[in-house]
């Protein structure tokens, strides 16, 4: 059991704490991944870059824009990430994927071998 003059300190430094601005947490930043040049456009073939936004009610959003500004495709950041997460998941289970480095053998591998 706490005496008076105990939790009158401990009062004390709760207050001085929830005013000092030191005990809240920090946002989380979200990291890009596939930003820069890992990620092209479907609908142009050109590069896609990491952009975040905030909603008017003050969520962030996070997504990946075409830079080229003509074209606009915008794509929700943990979306297209979490496919490419299964799909990396998925060749990495597969055994005639394992150890492919060139280009052409990782085509023949994801099944879009070109002749």
């Amino acid at each position: 059991m706490l005496d008076a003059a105990k939790f009158d300190e401990v009062q004390r430094l709760l207050s001085a704490n929830a005013h000092s601005g030191h005990n809240g947490s920090q946002p989380v930043r979200h990291s890009y991944p596939l930003s820069p040049g890992l990620l092209h456009c479907g609908r142009c073939a050109g590069p896609m870059e990491a952009r975040s936004g905030t909603g008017r009610l003050g969520v962030t959003y996070y997504y990946y824009v075409c830079r080229d500004k003509d074209c606009g495709m915008r794509i929700n950041a943990e979306e297209v990430e979490g496919v490419v997460l299964d799909r990396l998941s998925h060749l990495a289970k597969t055994k005639r994927c394992l150890g492919v480095s060139r280009p052409r053998q990782m085509l023949a591998c994801n099944g879009r071998a070109r002749s």
